[in-house]
């Protein structure tokens, strides 16, 4: 029996196919590569924008309650002023209607001297003519 050494020839692999498997996977790695900086430039512009917010948000907020503050401090000094000026109007209306009591006593003991006064005249009236009459 005769030996035969039968193989199979191999294939070359032609050199343009590997090359274009090679420049596809750069082009691949390259895109996938602008893709993730792409990702990681807007991922830091977001950050940046979303701190500037909130710095922005924190000095408003600041502003607002020191604006509240004073004005807060504004509302009870104008209460206290009318608070006070309540008290005084209180304390003159008590005055005042212890005066107008004191002249209402006044002129009740007044009008009672008068109706005494005028009871005494008409006596010596009374007494004026009786003389008169006796003489």
């Amino acid at each position: 029996m005769q030996e035969t050494n039968t193989q199979v020839p191999q294939r070359p692999i032609k050199k343009s196919k590997v090359s274009k498997i090679i420049l596809i996977g750069a082009i691949l790695s390259i895109w996938i590569g602008l893709i993730f900086a792409g990702y990681i430039f807007i991922d830091s512009k977001i950050e940046e924008t979303r701190q500037s917010v909130l710095i922005e948000l924190d000095r408003s907020v600041t502003e607002v309650m020191e604006t509240n503050a004073l004005n807060i401090k504004l509302i009870e000094d104008k209460v206290t002023i009318i608070s006070d000026e309540l008290v005084e109007l209180s304390s003159l209306l008590e005055e005042t209607d212890e005066n107008i009591a004191l002249q209402n006593y006044f002129r009740e003991a007044i009008n009672e001297k008068m109706d005494e006064l005028n009871i005494q005249l008409q006596n010596l009236e009374e007494s004026l003519e009786m003389i008169k009459e006796s003489k």
